[in-house]
């Protein structure tokens, strides 16, 4: 739950779930770190919807292979395809199996059901990758961050909850974040309908994105 005395009010009627309503896709991309995972656990709460994170989409890394001289922040490391195609399914009305992903051992370990809903959130650094947004109706959303205190975050993120050392944390961040977000995060920001701050309010971030899915869900009404 939020930690903030300010209440919520109610999801409007017009995020509720009808037979004829079509679904919504919230695709979340930003910096490694930049609060995007926040951002999209709050509105999965929210809105009562799937979260659906690319992080789980890693390939299968082999036993034995030296896991620090990989490069965690390509594309290429992740089952974008697949990833792409459960949002659509999702987004179509179908169950799907939403694969775990293990980071101790880089290897998925099982899976998750995820039922269709009238909202989709879709959250990971590239999720704004040309090759990774679905053929839907897609609302993308950027979070920004200072690259400095990004690089602080994941500092604590990865050896708290990944078993990474600080070393080996910098020397990905130097040779790996940073390459990716020059070459395929930032300018995914283009692709953006909304740019929220990773420094702002949580509230804040979370009333402005419930404030761009009634105007897209109006729309939608509209031409029906």
């Amino acid at each position: 739950m939020l930690t903030n005395s300010r209440k919520i009010t109610p999801v409007p009627q017009t995020l509720r779930r009808t037979q004829t309503q079509p679904c919504l896709v919230i695709a979340i991309a930003g910096l490694s770190a930049s609060g995007k995972t926040t951002l999209a656990q709050d509105l999965s709460e929210e809105l009562n919807s799937p979260l659906i994170q690319m992080d789980d989409y890693y390939k299968d890394i082999p036993a034995n292979t030296a896991v620090e001289s990989l490069n965690w922040d390509d594309p290429e490391m992740f089952h974008l395809d697949e990833w792409r195609e459960h949002l659509e399914a999702l987004a179509q009305g179908q169950t799907v199996q939403i694969p775990r992903y293990d980071f101790c051992t880089s290897l998925r370990s099982g899976s998750r059901t995820a039922t269709p809903s009238p909202t989709i959130i879709a959250e990971g650094q590239f999720a704004l990758h040309p090759n990774a947004i679905p053929d839907h109706h897609c609302i993308n959303i950027f979070v920004e961050l200072d690259i400095e205190a990004a690089f602080s975050r994941r500092l604590l993120r990865d050896t708290s909850e990944r078993g990474r050392t600080p070393d080996s944390i910098q020397t990905q961040w130097e040779n790996h974040v940073l390459p990716a977000w020059q070459n395929w995060v930032e300018p995914s920001r283009l692709r953006a309908d909304l740019v929220l701050s990773g420094t702002a309010n949580r509230l804040q971030n979370l009333q402005r994105t419930r404030q761009i899915v009634e105007k897209m869900r109006a729309s939608l009404a509209y031409l029906r």
